[in-house]
């Protein structure tokens, strides 16, 4: 693995901590061995209730709504120690913590990996932008797509992947995906995350999942991945489904779909992502007091008397406070993308 470059002694006893670019690599059943890039750090425009990486810095619907562009020149320096490390990859995979479309250089930074990394690069989207034309042209540029797809009803998308632009509707998310598929990409998989949700509907009812292979029998993908979280989501009411019932949806899926192109995988249990991990081992370290309040819930922030829980709380990279991730700003610090609280960023 790379070494952790994460984490960097800083003013007084505490760690100044920033924001991976590069990720891995990391071994898997469908990509072999891959190195990520992380172009859109904590900045989505999705506010999933399942999602591992939690409470995000920045919401935007758009890429002309995101405050901060990372460009291809800071992306370079880190990458290129990787792939000097590492030379022998089976893709580079644009994800992380955030939505990749959302970053305007995503075109400069695909056709650079292709022509320095000699692998195929592969881009995972919550297709929320997918209706655009400029966002299919750059997702074409890639060798392999993989989007998700987690709802056929404007309800269910609305429960689970909670939108920043409230008036996305999730049919044109299907026929931009249709689109993409049929003028642009033969490389397209969909993922589809199945999950119940305590207090409101999931999509992990017969319907919804008829709706969801009727979506696909349109769209046409190559391959089509089911599966239900593995890692402890943003919100506390969502729930894994069995693997019984991811079972049940691969049998539906091959009815409507036909079999060979529908994988399911389940892990079973629950844990944290590698970036929430890391926030709550620094912790845990360097304050086990904050780290038992955050746990179960007995810490506020002190900028915006929110709540504070694993999933929402984050480290100031200067001064080493804990806060509310709503509270953050995303800046460059020192060639680094970094953390800061509301104090350090009005002192300057």
């Amino acid at each position: 693995m790379l070494r952790d470059e994460n984490m960097e002694k800083t003013r007084g006893p505490h760690f100044i901590y920033s924001l991976p670019l590069i990720y891995g690599p990391a071994s898997s059943r469908r990509l072999g061995l891959s190195l990520g890039i992380n172009p859109s750090p904590l900045t989505c425009s999705f506010s999933c209730v399942y999602c591992e990486c939690g409470e995000k810095a920045f919401y935007a619907p758009a890429p002309e709504k995101v405050a901060l562009d990372i460009g291809w020149d800071v992306i370079l320096k880190p990458l290129s120690n990787a792939l000097n490390t590492y030379r022998k990859l089976d893709a580079i995979t644009f994800s992380g913590t955030g939505e990749p479309t959302l970053n305007s250089q995503l075109p400069v930074m695909i056709k650079n990996v292709k022509d320095i990394a000699g692998a195929p690069v592969v881009i995972f989207t919550n297709a929320s932008l997918i209706y655009r034309d400029d966002v299919k042209e750059t997702l074409s540029l890639a060798d392999k797509v993989v989007a998700k797809l987690n709802a056929s009803t404007q309800e269910i998308f609305l429960n689970i992947n909670r939108p920043v632009n409230k008036g996305l509707s999730i049919n044109e998310i299907i026929e931009g995906l249709t689109e993409f598929r049929r003028n642009f990409s033969s490389g397209l998989s969909i993922e589809v995350l199945l999950v119940d949700l305590a207090g409101a509907k999931g999509n992990s009812d017969e319907k919804e999942i008829c709706g969801i292979a009727e979506a696909l029998r349109q769209i046409e993908p190559e391959s089509v991945q089911i599966h239900t979280i593995a890692r402890f989501p943003f919100e506390n009411f969502v729930y894994p489904v069995s693997k019984e019932k991811l079972e049940e949806a691969r049998m539906i899926f091959e009815g409507i779909l036909g079999a060979g192109r529908i994988h399911v995988y389940y892990s079973g249990g629950l844990k944290y992502s590698i970036f929430r991990s890391t926030l709550l081992n620094l912790l845990m370290e360097k304050n086990p007091e904050d780290y038992e309040r955050i746990l179960t819930g007995s810490c506020r922030c002190p900028f915006t008397d929110r709540q504070l829980n694993p999933m929402n709380f984050c480290y100031c990279s200067i001064c080493g406070s804990i806060f509310h991730m709503r509270a953050a700003t995303i800046r460059m610090l020192e060639d680094r993308y970094v953390l800061l609280c509301p104090r350090c960023m009005k002192e300057g």
